[in-house]
């Protein structure tokens, strides 16, 4: 009977969104900077989200068309520029679980259970765009769900958070689009594939920036609080990218000393004809202090950031603990 309902069920939505669709005869897109301006996603794509040149200059130009400079502030928009996007609902993982968990219902327990879930499946709600003449913003709204074992049972809790949100002034000393622009908040580094902007983990084993230094846990990938100096310089259609950023080393989180960290990066393009097309050579440098919730001994270094102000600056700060 249960089974039967949800066949009805299913047939009458099919339905619906059929006659949806055979009746709404103008489609625009989905992406937020393509319903925008009016084009196809090809424009700035390769294939989503891998941004082909004109797509890096847009990005660089802070949002906007190459060769324009826009005006127009939030509050004066006619449509909201927001876009949502899905990431690994399509992915399909086993997990095992080895542990004498609490089952799900309608299992024995004190087994081992092959359970098949979605990993990591959750979305991204981006907006962005400028905010005046040569100041642009760019923000994403994360909501996660991962599976997961607390206290012996099974969950698949979800949370939300700020993936980045940054703002940037651009085309500094009059220089030309994208190519002097500075940018502050938490904002992903420029490396060679971004780590926020792709589509599924299915790769994740090949990642190379989620491997942390030597000491401290500060990722390239990760989103990181500061400020950079970035830009993008064309030689006709080969082009140089450069960032130099200051940032807290922290991975988006309260910075818990008083250095900050220096990341550089150049990398140029170079176009050919035939079958290589494009090759890109560059290079980046991290140079960062070892954080106190890194050191050993107490996971929440409150006494250890006072005492270290205080023998530091003589700064006398007392605090009461229940």
């Amino acid at each position: 009977m249960l089974k039967l309902k949800k066949f009805i069920l299913f047939f009458f939505l099919s339905i619906i969104g059929f006659i949806f669709l055979a009746f709404y005869s103008k489609l625009e897109a989905i992406p937020a900077f393509a319903r925008q301006y009016g084009k196809p996603c090809q424009t700035c794509h390769v294939s989503e989200p891998k941004l082909n040149a004109f797509g890096e200059l847009f990005r660089a130009n802070g949002y906007q068309l190459p060769g324009t400079i826009e005006d127009t502030a939030p509050w004066s928009w006619t449509k909201v520029k927001i876009a949502g996007m899905l990431h690994e609902m399509a992915v399909d993982r086993i997990i095992e679980s080895h542990m004498r968990a609490v089952p799900p219902p309608g299992l024995p327990p004190g087994k081992e259970y092959h359970v098949r879930s979605f990993r990591d499946a959750g979305g991204h709600l981006w907006f962005g765009g400028t905010l005046g003449r040569n100041l642009s913003f760019m923000t994403s709204l994360g909501i996660e769900q991962e599976f997961s074992v607390r206290s012996g049972r099974f969950s698949s809790a979800s949370h939300a958070h700020w993936d980045f949100a940054f703002f940037q002034y651009n085309n500094l000393f009059n220089s030309g689009t994208g190519m002097a622009n500075i940018k502050f908040g938490s904002f992903e580094l420029e490396l060679p594939f971004s780590n926020i902007r792709r589509l599924s983990s299915a790769l994740a084993p090949y990642e190379v920036y989620r491997i942390r230094g030597v000491k401290g846990s500060f990722n390239l990938d990760a989103t990181q609080v500061g400020m950079s100096f970035n830009g993008l310089k064309h030689f006709g259609v080969n082009f140089l990218r450069y960032e130099l950023a200051v940032v807290n080393g922290t991975n988006n989180n309260f910075d818990t000393n008083v250095e900050v960290d220096y990341y550089t990066r150049l990398a140029f393009s170079r176009i050919f004809d035939g079958i290589l097309k494009q090759v890109r050579v560059g290079g980046l440098f991290y140079l960062g202090a070892q954080n106190l919730r890194d050191l050993s001994g107490n996971p929440y270094p409150t006494a250890d950031m006072l005492a270290y102000w205080d023998d530091e600056f003589g700064i006398n700060v007392h605090v009461d603990q229940d």
